[in-house]
């Protein structure tokens, strides 16, 4: 999905369908009237175009597999235009839902923008209802260890942990830890639940697998160093090691090339699907879009800023960040 950052020609194209859906609307209302539905709809999907830009709207609309949702849309427009509106908002439903089902939590961020509509999905009951959307809803307790306090060498945590680290769980007889062998854990367990995190067919499992090592390997590797430094350092009071920073950014900025070419022909690292191989980036790519100084190596980057901005709109996301009061 096109990053939803703001310049003059997207607000113009976020009016322009704004007042799409206002026309769309108006047009149902007085009985499927024609020319207000038509109008509703060239003005919308000139706003839309406008909004997520001409080349990524044309690459969207023609990917293979949004080939079915393109077709129905574009018949359905046509059949509006050539005075068949319900017909054609029927197939037009249709369509949208097979090429933006997997985007909501994006949309639902675009959607929030748009004059009006906006204004509509801002309302306390509609806003509750969006705010349910989730991910997957399981039933967990939290237990806080104060690791300024040690708590993580405490004989008690180290059962959990021997390394007297965190994460850790506790499932049923179950004790596991390692963050990622916790996603894969649970994302196996819950696989029939809510999104598939680790990849449909035995080839999208091996490209999951693979970004996940990747950024235990490359990203992580780098990362984690350079929080320490940037972040961690100053937080008690110890001294930046400069040198040891300045050589990290160099080594980060060669990883993240890496990570744009491979954005600029898929929307996911794992391929169209959000997977393991994202949610394993979260913690990192949150700690250096926010706690660092370093966010412009990622919002320099077209594809990169796009991918982070879907992810990190991801409704389970954000419950988490509320959860950890971030």
């Amino acid at each position: 999905m096109p990053s939803l950052e703001m310049n003059d020609l997207k607000k113009i194209g976020l009016g322009l369908t704004g007042f799409g859906v206002f026309f769309t609307f108006l047009g149902v209302i007085f009985v499927f009237d024609k020319g207000l539905i038509a109008m509703g709809n060239i003005l919308f999907l000139a706003g839309v175009t406008l909004t997520i830009g001409i080349n990524p709207a044309i690459q969207f609309f023609t990917k293979r597999q949004n080939f079915k949702g393109t077709i129905s849309f574009g018949l359905g427009f046509l059949l509006v235009v050539f005075g068949w509106p319900i017909f054609g908002l029927l197939l037009e439903s249709y369509g949208f839902l097979v090429l933006f089902s997997g985007f909501w939590p994006t949309l639902a961020v675009f959607l929030q923008r748009i004059p009006l509509l906006g204004w509509l999905l801002q309302q306390p009951y509609i806003r509750s209802l969006l705010d349910r959307y989730r991910g997957r809803r399981i039933e967990f307790e939290v237990i806080h260890v104060d690791l300024d306090k040690l708590e993580q060498k405490k004989p008690e945590h180290l059962l959990r942990q021997p390394f007297g680290q965190v994460p850790a769980i506790e499932d049923g007889d179950l004790k596991l830890f390692e963050s990622r062998a916790i996603a894969r854990y649970y994302a196996t367990k819950y696989a029939d639940q809510g999104t598939d995190l680790l990849g449909k067919t035995l080839e999208k499992r091996a490209i999951v697998d693979q970004w996940v090592e990747v950024e235990n390997n490359y990203f992580y590797a780098v990362a984690l160093p350079l929080v320490i430094n940037i972040v961690f350092k100053p937080m008690f009071g110890e001294p930046i090691d400069v040198a040891l920073v300045e050589e990290l950014k160099v080594k980060f900025d060669k990883v993240l090339d890496v990570y744009e070419n491979r954005l600029a022909t898929n929307r996911y690292l794992g391929g169209d699907e959000f997977t393991l191989a994202d949610l394993t980036h979260m913690p990192g790519m949150r700690y250096i879009m926010n706690e660092t100084s370093l966010s412009g190596l990622v919002t320099s980057r077209e594809n990169l800023n796009r991918w982070w901005n879907e992810i990190s709109a991801r409704p389970a996301w954000k419950m988490l960040m509320e959860l950890a009061a971030y």
